[in-house]
């Protein structure tokens, strides 16, 4: 592990992407409500819709990733914490469900592993 100067450095990028990741959220859903709630949205904006949910997704997986090989997040004063980011992911998670419909095997599973093991 690097020393305390890179493990700050790393924990202030770590949150300051997180920051604009949940500033990301708040646009899509400014976005999506105009756009997807409102009218009646046509296969192109579903689409993208879905791939934007996705990507957001991703990225919030990989900040989780990153938190937990770093040793944690840096906390800040109003600031957020790595299970602000994951349920923030769950609620991704939830829309893109809602839309697509279904819901995947691995993502039962993955669900019912979660509700009887508890939270990871």
């Amino acid at each position: 592990m690097g020393s305390f100067g890179e493990r700050t450095s790393t924990g202030l990028l770590l949150h300051a992407t997180a920051f604009l990741w949940f500033h990301k959220i708040a646009d899509f859903r400014q976005c999506e409500s105009a756009l997807v709630y409102r009218k009646r949205a046509n296969t192109e904006i579903r689409s993208q819709h879905r791939r934007i949910l996705e990507v957001l997704i991703q990225e919030g997986k990989e900040f989780i990733r990153r938190i937990r090989a770093h040793g944690g997040l840096i906390s800040a004063e109003n600031g957020f914490s790595r299970k602000d980011i994951q349920s923030q992911v769950e609620e991704l998670r939830n829309t893109l469900l809602q839309w697509l419909g279904g819901m995947s095997k691995k993502r039962k599973k993955e669900i019912l592993d979660g509700l009887f093991n508890g939270s990871r």
